[in-house]
């Protein structure tokens, strides 16, 4: 239902001087940028014990009624030109892109904002885009939706991803850049162990960073087939049985 504006603000008293122009603000609004404004302003005082930005709030409040905007969503930059109100700005869009967020949507992007789709995200992006083949990016991606209902955690997501990245980089010296996913097989497989491990020997990756790579990517890949990625009609229907990390 609609949110009860007053009856919130009871409940959160603020500064005489202060509440009379955010009140205003929030009648003369359109409903949805009112209500945007009070999830947003909820979320900032949830986060703080203290909440003390009521004179950045009012002074953003005073501008977005005078832009004729109807969503915090519209505006690239906040309008009020402090760096509390711009910062109090970002907080308030960022709230309303978690609560409006499309989760199937954002994990069709080639680039997630992790804090909309997990609680420990906080601002950090999952950069799906590292992967340059697009047959090895649907693996990760089939790989992390799985991940992100999990206990596993955004580092382990982006640790996981980095590693992935080292296998798309050693495909990448292949003719075709390793984008045919038919073509790639155990000499593939050879050429990126080989690699790792030059660069384990060489010192410019940890000796545990090398075994957790193995792993990880004889994991992924294993997994790809064990539900059913590689069968005919699946996601990566005609990747051979040889691209594989044995133990």
């Amino acid at each position: 239902g609609k949110p009860d504006w007053q009856a919130w603000c009871r409940e959160h008293p603020v500064r005489a001087g202060v509440d009379n122009r955010v009140l205003t603000f929030a009648a003369g609004v359109p409903e949805r940028l009112r209500h945007e404004f009070m999830i947003g302003v909820q979320d900032a005082i949830d986060d703080e014990l203290k909440f003390n930005a009521w004179g950045d709030l009012t002074r953003l409040a005073t501008r977005l009624a005078g832009m004729g905007v109807e969503s915090v969503l519209e505006l690239e930059q906040a309008p009020a030109g402090s760096t509390g109100a711009d910062m109090l700005m970002k907080r308030i869009q960022w709230s309303v892109e978690k609560t409006l967020v499309d989760t199937e949507a954002e994990l069709a992007r080639d680039v997630w904002r992790l804090g909309l789709l997990r609680r420990d995200g906080a601002r950090q992006n999952l950069d799906l885009t590292t992967l340059t083949q697009p047959w090895l990016r649907d693996l990760f991606r089939d790989w992390a939706r799985e991940a992100l209902g999990t206990t596993r955690n955004v580092v382990y997501l982006n640790a996981t991803l980095c590693q992935i990245r080292r296998l798309s980089e050693s495909l990448r010296t292949r003719p075709d850049s390793g984008n045919d996913m038919t073509a790639v097989g155990r000499r593939d497989i050879e050429q990126f162990l080989m690699r790792l491990a030059g660069l384990a020997s060489s010192g410019r990756i940890a000796n545990v960073t090398h075994c957790d790579c193995v792993i990880m990517i004889r994991c992924v890949l294993r997994r790809a087939r064990d539900r059913g990625l590689t069968a005919p009609g699946g996601l990566l229907d005609g990747l051979p049985d040889t691209f594989a990390v044995y133990e």
